[in-house]
């Protein structure tokens, strides 16, 4: 008895030992794969996108990090296997082209990041497959031109980053896929001219960045803004601009922050701002204006931060504050306003002519930015 019992132990220790070792996630060269659902290849110096082949399970893999590596082109093929991709970091690579299929598989991507590459255009089409994309980073390339396919099937897109590019110019309804856009930037651009139908079908945008781009000396079309009537935040800040024209922003009803500083305005037609009943934020430092209309800001009635300092004003404007609203943040330089009274008003030079924006506000910016 002793010794069959001896002998089925012996078996079983045997039969033990005899089993394969337990299959572990085999984890392309180079990256981390700790977490199952993160695939991590970031900074690894790579030149072409790993392998996913040898993944047990690339269904479970939601974000996919690439970032920082030395990456030239995307295949039809990188990510074919990962399906419920929901997050994709390209930044930082040397990323010159896209192939049409590149995202085909990818209908559950909600975070695409192809920042700081050498992309020089956004094929019609190849971002279509993303009916779920909600952010798209394409800043700091070299994207020269839009076409109106570029943003086709983008419907759920609510943020699109396209500065430090070299557009020089911005199609007609080249956005007008992206009916549920939110946040636009388009800053340190090349552009010079915005045609009237610019942003048509943007009627839901709330933050838009033109500045530092080259537009014409004057805006005089109110047309150009016409769609954008949930637009709160509105940046055209240095971009040489020396006229506005009357009534440039009356379809802009929702608008709380505008923007001018470091153009190089001489002068502001009396209805320049007229319709801007909802602005809180008035931004034209470091232009040249000598002297303002005086009903200039009569229709501001909730202007709150108003910032003049850095220009050449130097009358006498009585006149111009009997009509001016209770603002409570006033930043005045002495040197260019000499007989401006300001004693109703909180010198803002220590905190900024932003100090009053209300919470909301801040969040807003905080996630434009």
């Amino acid at each position: 008895m002793e010794a069959a019992r001896a002998l089925r132990l012996l078996l079983v220790v045997c039969g033990c030992l005899a089993l394969p070792p337990l299959a572990e996630p085999v984890c392309p060269e180079r990256c981390d794969c700790q977490h199952p659902q993160h695939l991590l290849c970031t900074n690894r110096g790579l030149r072409v996108v790993p392998k996913t082949s040898s993944l047990p399970s690339p269904h479970d893999v939601l974000t996919y990090s690439l970032g920082g590596n030395f990456i030239t082109n995307i295949t039809a093929f990188d990510f074919h296997r990962l399906g419920q991709l929901r997050r994709l970091d390209l930044q930082y690579n040397q990323i010159r082209s896209l192939h049409p299929k590149t995202f085909e598989k990818l209908s559950r991507l909600e975070e695409l990041y192809l920042g700081n590459n050498l992309l020089q255009a956004l094929a019609p089409g190849t971002l279509a497959p993303l009916r779920k994309l909600r952010i798209l980073y394409a800043n700091g390339n070299e994207i020269s031109r839009l076409s109106r396919g570029s943003f086709e099937g983008l419907e759920s897109l609510v943020k699109l980053r396209l500065d430090g590019n070299a557009l020089g110019a911005l199609p007609d309804a080249v956005f007008a896929p992206l009916g549920n856009l939110l946040y636009l930037h388009l800053e340190s651009n090349r552009i010079r001219f915005l045609g009237k139908n610019a942003f048509a079908q943007l009627g839901k945008l709330r933050f838009l960045n033109l500045s530092a781009n080259e537009l014409q000396p004057s805006l005089r079309h109110a047309a150009t803004f016409a769609p954008l009537r949930s637009l709160s935040s509105l940046i055209l800040s240095a971009n040489s601009l020396q006229h506005l024209g009357p009534r440039i922003f009356q379809h802009l009803p929702r608008l709380g922050l505008l923007s001018l500083r470091g153009n190089q305005l001489t002068h502001l037609a009396p209805e320049a701002f007229w319709g801007l009943e909802a602005l809180r934020e008035l931004r034209l430092e470091g232009n040249r204006l000598s002297q303002l209309p005086t009903a200039l800001l009569e229709p501001l009635h909730s202007l709150e931060a108003l910032d003049l300092s850095g220009n050449e004003l130097s009358a006498d404007f009585s006149g111009f504050q009997s009509h001016r609203p209770r603002t409570t943040v006033c930043a005045l330089s002495e040197a260019d306003l000499i007989e401006f009274p300001c004693d109703r008003f909180m010198d803002s030079a220590g905190g900024g002519a932003g100090g009053s924006l209300r919470r909301e506000d801040r969040l807003l910016q905080r996630f434009a930015d």
